[in-house]
C-alpha cells in the first residue's frame, strides 16, 4: 500500500483578522477528515501567511494557533509577491518534511475552494 502524501495548504491573509477563526476551523476539520480517511499524511499541516496586514490578523493568529500542532504562521512585513513568498514561508515552515502537494487557498474567497482530489 503506497504511503498517502504530505499535504501543505498555504493561506495568505492580508487583513483578514473577522476571516481567520472560521477559516482555521473549517479547514482543520477537512485536515482532520482526510487524515482519518488515509487520503493525506498524518504530517500534512495548514500554514498561515500574513503578508502585511495592517489590521489585528497576525495577533488573531497568534492567538488562535497557540494550541495546534498541525497549524503554523508565518509574518512578512509588508505585501509582497504572493508566489515568492509562499515558497519562502513553506521553505521556513516549523513542519520540515517533504511535500507531495502544496496548495494555496484564498482566504477572502467567498464560495469553497475546489475540492482536494488524491
Amino acid at each position: 500500500m503506497q504511503n498517502p502524501p504530505t499535504l501543505a495548504l498555504l493561506i495568505p491573509c492580508y487583513n483578514e483578522e473577522e476571516m481567520i477563526e472560521q477559516s482555521l476551523a473549517t479547514l482543520s476539520a477537512k485536515m482532520r477528515s482526510l487524515i482519518a480517511s488515509h487520503k493525506i499524511a498524518k504530517d500534512s499541516f495548514l500554514c498561515f501567511i500574513d503578508d502585511g496586514s495592517t489590521d489585528n490578523t497576525w495577533e488573531k493568529l497568534c492567538a488562535l494557533l497557540s494550541t495546534k500542532d498541525s497549524v503554523s504562521a508565518n509574518l512578512t512585513p509588508n505585501n509582497q509577491n504572493l508566489h515568492k513568498q509562499n515558497l519562502q514561508n513553506l521553505a521556513e515552515s516549523s513542519h520540515k518534511s517533504t511535500l507531495d502537494s502544496p496548495h494555496n487557498i484564498a482566504m477572502h474567497a467567498k464560495s469553497a475552494p475546489p475540492p482536494l482530489r488524491f
